[in-house]
């Protein structure tokens, strides 16, 4: 969970134990009367946070209803009570309260508390505003989660622990080089095994090989390294409507060009994209093993998804 990984002089302070000690140190010397913790996991969250309660008094507690990692909002009841049930929409999950003390308040005026769950990249800012809107308005249509569940949250048959993500270790370990442990996480590179696959493919494609029709991030990138400029963007024009990616004459995709491509792939977390068009171009990876993985969400009606579990 915690990477690029540690000295091992340095191992210690990456426990859960040392950074739970900074948590009591942190929030008892504080004191709020209310807090919001994100990214807590559902399955040990009881262990994991019961020193809330006995190290530091927070007797109050909601857990976000569902996902894999969820916000979690604290509070003591000896100061502050709870008007209401929590509302658990899109990544929000909002409480309300009024202080018990009534003198020390001013008034009976009830304050609010949104604990978000948001979604990193270049549509934060959007995602934002989502969160907000959600707990203030019922939306009209249908939302776009609606049909995603969570992996995590559904049945299984058995008790054993739920398995590795997609991303799997025994993909990565084959196509990130493990040369320098703690520079791999930050500034990830290809294996000798990929360069050495790419090399092959590079040699047999040709430029005429681009699909001019693509739309698709590799392409873009390829046809940048080629010397193509991508016109300013309109927010409010589709995407279907923008001007085709045109490749100039004279553009030549080096080798070092054509790894970068695959480079920033890698560095956005596409490890099975890249497996695939190794594979597709007749260069598979080496991966032999039978693993187990899931997928964390899943965009599929209900009773089909309950078909496949």
């Amino acid at each position: 969970m915690y990477l690029p990984p540690l000295s091992p002089p340095d191992e210690d302070i990456s426990t859960w134990e040392y950074r739970k000690s900074l948590l009591i140190e942190r929030i008892g010397l504080i004191d709020a009367d209310v807090v919001c913790i994100q990214e807590v996991s559902p399955l040990s969250f009881e262990e994991d946070f019961k020193f809330m309660t006995e190290n530091l008094g927070y007797d109050g507690v909601e857990l976000f209803r569902k996902g894999r990692f969820r916000p979690a909002t604290f509070w003591k009841k000896d100061r502050v009570e709870l008007v209401c049930p929590a509302q658990h929409k899109d990544r929000t999950m909002l409480t309300t309260f009024r202080l018990n003390d009534c003198d020390e308040a001013g008034s009976q005026d009830n304050w609010h508390v949104l604990n978000c769950h948001l979604q990193a990249g270049k549509q934060g800012g959007r995602h934002f505003i989502e969160d907000g809107e959600q707990v203030s308005s019922k939306a009209k249509k249908l939302p776009l989660s609606a049909p995603l569940n969570d992996a995590i949250d559904m049945d299984r048959e058995d008790d054993n622990p739920v398995p590795s993500t997609l991303v799997v270790p025994e993909l990565i370990s084959i196509m990130i080089d493990q040369g320098n442990i703690e520079t791999a996480y930050m500034e990830p590179q290809f294996s000798q095994q990929v360069i050495d696959r790419l090399t092959r493919i590079y040699k047999r494609l040709q430029k005429t090989h681009l699909d001019p029709n693509d739309k698709g991030g590799q392409f873009r990138n390829a046809a940048k390294y080629m010397g193509w400029k991508e016109p300013p963007t309109d927010p409010d024009e589709k995407k279907e409507d923008r001007p085709p990616i045109v490749i100039p004459d004279d553009g030549v995709l080096t080798f070092s060009d054509f790894v970068a491509v695959y480079l920033d792939e890698l560095r956005q977390g596409k490890f099975w994209g890249i497996a695939w068009d190794l594979a597709k171009l007749d260069e598979p990876l080496d991966v032999d093993e039978v693993f187990q993985a899931r997928y964390d969400r899943i965009n599929n009606p209900v009773p089909t998804i309950e078909k496949f579990t």
